[in-house]
This record gives structure tokens, sequence and C-alpha cells, in this order.
């Protein structure tokens, strides 16, 4: 078999492989009289085949796939047509059960034709309706086929047939009304003007060569508005001829120009995916500077991972490869891009889990040079120096991103630029990866927003579109993969949790996009139809209040203190009180430690500070200065009793203003409680403590509805983001207990069976929340409508406004009084 199949199938090869533990694959489907079954690969079939065919296979009982191990099958070309037997004056049911790559083929018979795009069906199974005026009084049919994404032979492979797809057999029976075939509606186009940064259906498609006819369509069906491409791999291969990098195989130096023309030609936005460092990578032979420039290399801290392997990565904070790597970057800004995107954002050295770096010759005199201290030589919490070395990475990460930038804008002036950021706590992300989790305002920010586990699966999308939209409200996004496999081969969940994926991050103000297109294509093509109805209201001025204090400092020196469970603890407390305030609808935002210390805290009316132990004197200063100009604040646990090193103080730096009423001081944090036990009474002193200071707006609603307020043009109106979450929230619950905790009995949630030794958890159905009640308190309301619905709601006298039913999502729209 070619290369290109070879590759093409490896998609088939995951979604078959992860089918073995979902149903056995049958060779054939049960009997049915009112159809008729050609089996393509037993003896006979001659009769059926036309062109295009190959001899018999199968079955192999030691394949991997689960296709031909369980089926005999023949192979078809590029072309191919077979005959098959009709029901005349009926429209007609044909199904196919065959395995390809990533392909799009496109069925005829006489005037009649249909595209089919082939990905992402562990069932291997796909129907076309054929009409009745097409099937005529016919009882045979020749059908024919091609497909729009040809395969090569190889002609260096001893095989150098064209080996397209395999086909095991075919059903044909009298279509009934509820058989249709799947609509590809198109999408209008939007507004050239609107920004990539702004740009909602996004997908990563990457080759790095191919048909362009054949990358476009799915993307033009699809409505896709804005496409990550690839100008360079993690390897830092590229694909043009680079004067700095080495190139890829077999490149094809027009490939970059012609997608990005064609995806412009076609109203898309092209982004470009970029490596910072190092990325994708499994052997560390197969890292290209590293053979280049050796003497560049980065090195890593003795003790900073639990196994030792080979690992590896550049210094790129002090030595010339930074300096290399941004003329590499900048080169490839040279393309008529739109914006870039950076992996491999960390300075630390992979294959996974990463080492931490740079402890260089060259990162050892600038390290001096800046703080007049010697690089740490071991991980050690407890060393000054080596707490010092930690805070320099993060400065040093982000000085590094602003170089890279800078660069790029000397080509190419304010090019979008985005770094995949990705925090703790989810992925075994900690401190070596650098990341602070900070306010970022350089460049835009970036969260992968999935997980397997079901009583993570709302968490990680509503905490991770939270924490985006809150490092860097005006440009930030969310990400994940888009294959099937994700939701246990379902397709009809896994749709379910694209449409949601997409209209979460919307209804918080982030941007989504997914790698690769979402299996089937015609579901993709539902998906962004959902978000082109929505994007009029995206939008980004959300409505301050309550501001959450999420503390690095806190994280790094004293949640790492040796022999402690500190880190976790304070790790359930930042997603404990997430979970908290989002059940309770209050209107909140992450405050980040550069924020608190710069005194940028007068949008916000309440700060709570949630276990916020190490805190710097330059903080503690502000926070008293914020309270003096009318502001309340709420600390839980033993706040501010450590300094921003994590070292102990005599006395708690904000103990006089808990002394003198000037803050109010909670013994147990609530999120804590919460996350862990359910604990209500934590939650009603809370939330005592937050109306202390009137809401601007409150809701009556269960958990599983999300709420978020943002303000319209010139401030005249309010869009209101109501989601529906029901589908993550077994009995409004998510199952979730705290990290590395065990699941607690309360209902049936998403982890709950686990307790009961059952091997399959509990999911959540979706369901229809009705008679959810608002009330604006902050402003008065002259209009009331539910956008997508399109439906005028009354408001009652008392202001507040009844929202009948919230599907999915729905925007209410309120027009505000002069």
């Amino acid at each position: 078999m070619n290369r290109r199949f070879l590759w093409c199938f490896l998609a088939f090869l995951v979604s078959s492989f992860l089918a073995q533990g979902i149903a056995p694959c049958q060779h054939l489907p049960k009997p049915d009289q009112s159809a008729t079954i050609v089996d393509i690969g037993a003896e006979g079939d001659e009769k059926a085949i036309v062109s295009g065919f190959h001899e018999r296979e199968g079955p192999y009982p030691k394949a991997k796939w689960v296709f031909p191990r369980n089926c005999t099958f023949r192979w078809v070309g590029n072309e191919f047509a077979m005959k098959l037997p009709a029901y005349p004056q009926r429209r007609n049911a044909i199904t196919f059960r065959l395995a390809a790559g990533d392909q799009i083929l496109r069925f005829s018979c006489g005037e009649w034709s249909a595209k089919v795009y082939v990905t992402g069906r562990q069932d291997n199974e796909y129907t076309l309706i054929v009409p009745a005026e097409i099937i005529g009084n016919l009882s045979e049919l020749t059908l024919q086929c091609n497909t729009l994404t040809p395969v090569k032979p190889n002609p260096k492979q001893a095989d150098a047939r064209v080996l397209m797809a395999m086909i095991d057999w075919v059903r044909v029976r009298p279509a009934t009304e509820s058989d249709t075939m799947p609509e590809l509606k198109p999408i209008a186009k939007l507004d050239p003007s609107v920004p990539v940064t702004r740009r909602l259906r996004g997908v990563e498609a990457r080759p790095s060569t191919g048909d362009i006819a054949a990358y476009m369509m799915p993307m033009v069906d699809g409505g896709v508005t804005v496409a990550t491409i690839g100008v360079m791999n993690g390897h830092i291969k590229t694909n043009y001829p680079s004067k700095y990098a080495v190139h890829a195989s077999n490149i094809d130096p027009n490939w970059i120009p012609m997608q990005i023309k064609a995806l412009h030609e076609a109203g898309i936005k092209a982004i470009s995916w970029v490596c910072f460092n190092v990325q994708d990578l499994r052997n560390v032979e197969d890292y290209q500077p590293i053979k280049q420039f050796p003497q560049w290399a980065m090195k890593f801290i003795p003790g900073g991972v639990e196994k030792a392997r080979p690992r590896v990565g550049m210094c790129v904070v002090s030595s010339p490869y930074r300096d290399h790597h941004a003329k590499l970057v900048a080169e490839a800004a040279a393309f008529d891009l739109d914006g870039m995107f950076f992996d491999g954002f960390y300075l630390g050295g992979i294959p996974h889990p990463t080492a931490p770096g740079c402890v260089c010759d060259f990162c050892a005199k600038k390290f001096t040079d800046e703080t007049g201290l010697d690089l740490p030589e071991k991980v050690d919490w407890t060393e000054m120096r080596f707490k010092r070395w930690v805070r320099w990475r993060n400065e040093k990460i982000i000085e590094t991103a602003c170089y890279f930038r800078d660069a790029i804008h000397k080509v190419k002036p304010g090019l979008p630029l985005t770094m995949n950021t990705n925090q703790w706590p989810f992925g075994n992300k900690d401190w070596d990866t650098a990341i602070p989790l900070w306010r970022m305002t350089d460049f835009g920010v970036s969260q992968h927003a999935y997980s397997l586990k079901p009583e993570l699966e709302w968490l990680m999308l509503g905490y991770k579109c939270r924490l985006t939209r809150d490092m860097n409200p005006d440009h930030c996004d969310v990400w994940r993969p888009a294959g099937a496999n994700y939701s246990r081969g379902d397709l009809a969940r896994h749709e379910a949790e694209m449409r949601l994926f997409m209209l979460a991050a919307l209804s918080y103000g982030a941007v989504p996009w997914h790698g690769g297109h979402i299996p089937p294509l015609d579901a993709e093509n539902r998906v962004h139809h959902m978000v082109a109805e929505r994007e009029p209201y995206f939008a980004r001025d959300e409505i301050r209040h309550v501001g959450v204090w999420v503390s690095q400092n806190t994280h790094d020196f004293w949640g790492h203190l040796p022999e402690t469970s500190n880190l976790i603890d304070y790790r359930d407390t930042v997603l404990g009180n997430w979970l908290l305030l989002t059940e309770r609808h209050v209107p909140f935002h992450f405050v980040f430690d550069n924020m608190v210390d710069a005194g940028r805290l007068d949008e916000f009316k309440i700060i709570l500070a949630p276990n916020v132990i190490a805190m710097s004197e330059e903080a503690a200063a502000q926070i008293a200065k914020w309270v003096e100009n009318g502001g309340r604040l709420i600390v839980t646990g033993d706040v501010s009793s450590h300094d921003e090193w994590g070292v102990k103080l005599g006395k708690p730096r904000l103990a006089d203003l808990i002394a003198g009423g000037k803050a109010r001081h909670l013994s147990q944090d609530p999120g804590l409680a919460y996350v862990r036990n359910r604990d209500v009474e934590a939650v009603k002193a809370l939330m005592s403590e937050l109306r202390a200071t009137p809401l601007p707006i409150e809701f009556d609603a269960p958990p599983s509805i999300v709420a978020n307020t943002f303000y319209g043009p010139a401030r005249k109106s309010l869009y209101i983001h109501l989601l529906n979450v029901s589908m993550y929230m077994p009995n409004d619950d998510t199952g979730f207990r705290g990290l590395e905790q065990p699941p607690k009995f309360v209902a049936d949630t998403a982890s709950d069976a686990q307790i009961e030794g059952s091997n399959k958890a509990v999911e959540g159905k979706h369901r229809i929340i009705k008679n959810i009640v608002v009330r604006p308190k902050a402003w008065k309301v002259k209009l009331a409508v539910l956008a997508i619905a399109g439906q005028e709601i009354e408001i009652k006298d008392d202001g507040s406004i009844v929202v009948p039913q919230i599907d999915v999502h729905d925007v209410l729209l309120l027009t505000l009084a002069d």
C-alpha cells in the first residue's frame, strides 16, 4: 500500500481499535426480508462487479483493525462501478460497509449524484438515498463511484496498486419516509472585516501537501471561517524551503501559498501553527535543532522528573538559538497569514512528561547577571535560590514570547499571536512548564478544554473557558480534538459534545476551535450553523462584580512545601470556588497576582481571596488601598500567613484589616468544603457575605444552567448567555469531588458508579430546563427577547423575566432604558 493510504488509514486505525471494546464487528447485517444484501467479499460477487475492484481478501484474525480481522472484502481503486439490485418506482436506500482513510467519495447513477465524507464512523456504514425518479422501472442499476481525494500508487513499493478502500457488503432496500441523506446546508460567509480573534468556527487541519480541492471541500461544506495550517512541525521541520530549518521530506514549495490563497478566496482566515520550542515529539533523535546546534541545547535541573529518560529542547531563554528561532518564525510570517499559534510553549524538554530547564551555561550567566544568584543545583522548595529560579523562568518565558512577537511584527506589523498556555491543574501541568497563571496581554492565550473522564467533562470545559477568558479578555481561545473516540464511539453524543464545546466558548467570550473536522461532516455543518446563528451576540465586555483571586505564588511556594498536601488542597480550592460560584450564577472573574500587585482591581465591587496564603507586601498594600476606596474583601483560611515566597510570617499581612472589620474572614474555605463534601452550610456562609453587596443580576435556575452577562454595543443592552450543561451534570452534580479524591455518594453523578464497583460511569442525559427566572437588579429593562428563539418575553412588575425554556443555548437580549 502506498504511503498516503497508510497515513489516511491512521485515523481509521484509532477508531477501529477503540471499537474493539465497544461492539463486535459483524460480517453481515441480520437478514431482512425487505432488503437485498450483496456480499462483495464472497463467492459469486462477480455478478455485482463492473470495474475498479481487486481480488478478495480476509478475514485476517491477526489484523490490528476490526474491519479486516472479521470480514472478507475487496479493495477498490479511485474509481469503481458495480451492479446492484433495485426496487422499482421507490426511493432506494443503499448502505455500504466500507473502510477507507479520510476520503470524499462521489456516487452517481444517471443524472443523480451524492457526495459522501468517509470519516469517523466506527460501524463503517454509509447510506445513500437514490430518488424514485432515478430508479424508475429499473430492477437493477449501475452505481459508479470516484474519490475526490485520489490515492496515488507508490512506485517504490512492490504492491503499486491503487488501494483506496475496502468494501465488505452492500445492502439495498426500499427507503422509508424517515430515510434521508445527510444535508450540508450552506452557511453565509462572514464579513471579511471580522478579525481572526473573533472568528468562532475554527478547524486545525495542517497537512504538509495534498490536493487543494480536496482540502477545501470540507472547509467550505463545514462552514469553517478560520483554518490553522502548518508551516512547520514540532520537530522543527518546515513545509516550505526555509533558510533556517531542515525541510520536511517531499515538500511541495507551492503548497503553503496555494493553501492560503484558496482559504482566502473562500473567505476563510489562515493561522499557522508554529513551534515555540519542541512539540509532538516521540523520539529525541527526531528533533532537528539538536542536530544542527548541539551547543545551544537545553539542560535540565536534577530531580525535576520522577523517571530519568532522554529529553530534548533548545535554550530559547539565553542562548543564541533564541535569535535563530526568532528568524525562523519571522520567515514563516512572510506568508500571507492572518495569525500565528505557538505550540510547545514551555521551558521543558520532551518527550513528555517535561523535564524542567534551563540550567545551561548561557542561563547560568544570565540568571546571575539579573539576580546576583547562582543557578540552583537541584529541586528544593525550601531554598530561596531555587524559588527565585522558578519565578525567573516564568518571567523569561513571557519575555521570549515577546521577543518572537517583536521579530514577527518587524515582518508583519500587528499580526495576532497566540501562545498555548494550557495550565494547571489538569494534564499533569505544574511549575515545570514555566507558564505562570497571570494576566497576559502581550499575546493571546489558549487552553485545552476536554476530558475523557466523565466527572471532569464540565470542569475541563467550563473552568478552562473562564480561565482563558480572564487571562486575556480580548484575545483568548479554547481547543479540543474533534475525534469521535472522545465520546466513546457514540456519534450522536459526540455531536452533542462538540456543540456544547463550541457554544460554551462563545458564551464565555472565548474563541472555540477544534483539531480536525467533526465527524461526520454533516455534524460539523450543523454545529457550525448553530454557532453562526449566535455570532452576532458574541461579546467580551462582561459585567464585573466579584473578583476571585487565583495566586500563582500560593500554588508554587506554599503548595510545594515538602511533606504537605498543600498543592492538591490549593488546586481544589480554586476549582471548588469556580464550581460553587458558577452553579450559583454569581457574576465573577478570576484575578491574578500580577493584577493585584499592580492595583488593577477598580472594576470589582468584591474581592474573594480563597486560601491566598502566599502574599507579597505590595499585594497586601494594594488590597488595603482598594478596601479604603470602598471595596468589600472576603478572605478564607490562613490568608496572607506567608510571604510571596512561601515563608511563614510572624503576623499575617491582612491581620489588621481582618481585626478592624474591614475584611470578612471565613475560617473554612467554602469552595474547598463544597467540592470535597458538598457542604451546604459553607455555601450559605459565602453567599450571605456576597449578597451583603447586592448582586447586579440574580437567577433562579438549576446548577446545570450557566449564565454569563455581557454588555452589548455602547452598553445600551445586555447579552445574557444561558447555557444548558445538564448532559455533563447528572442530577445537577458533576460528580467531581476534588483532584485525586475518591467519589462520594450523593446521587447519580458522573463518578458515583465507581463506588459501586461498576466499570461504567453514569452519563448525564441532556434535558430541557424550564422557567428560568432572571432578575436584573442594576438596570431598568424596557424590552426582553430570546434572540435565537425570536421570542419576546414579558417583563413583570418587579422587573423579573421568566425564560420559558432553554434547550442547549440561547441569548436573552435585554434593551436597557435610557
